[in-house]
């Protein structure tokens, strides 16, 4: 029998609600045995990259979302999936989101999360990764 999806795509953001979302695509991904692709973005910071605090900033960031990769990782292995980490320095995160799916990939990501301006319905990302993705995209409330 040929599977519906061949790997879930799974963007965190380091928040509280992406565990919660990792969790239940966990969820999916064991029992329809699959993959799961853990994918951070870090937004490029608009400072001068010449300056001093961009270089430490951008460091501690760097380090955090290694951590959390790392740590939601964890709790798939725990579960037994299959879970690759992938870490992209740079970018528009919905943009990045969508260029990691292939067609035949499913897409689950939170409601919300880190960005400060929160929309009525859906995260600002999530809505476009919804609008704009050729797979299937399962939005976690």
């Amino acid at each position: 029998m040929e599977k519906e999806f061949e790997r879930i795509i799974l963007p965190i953001d380091g928040s509280d609600f992406a565990k919660i979302t990792a969790k239940k695509a966990f969820f999916i991904a064991k029992k329809i045995d699959v993959e799961v692709i853990i994918i951070c973005v870090l937004d490029p910071f608009r400072y001068s990259k010449d300056h001093d605090f961009f270089h430490s900033f951008t460091k501690i960031r760097r380090e955090q979302a290694e951590e959390y990769l790392y740590e939601i990782d964890q709790i798939g292995k725990s579960m037994n999936i299959k879970c690759t980490t992938k870490l992209i320095d740079g970018g528009t995160p919905y943009d990045e989101i969508i260029k990691s799916a292939n067609q035949n990939d499913l897409i689950i990501l939170g409601s919300k999360g880190h960005s400060n301006i929160e929309r009525i319905m859906i995260g600002s990302v999530s809505e476009k990764v919804l609008r704009h993705a050729k797979c299937s995209v399962m939005i976690v409330r």
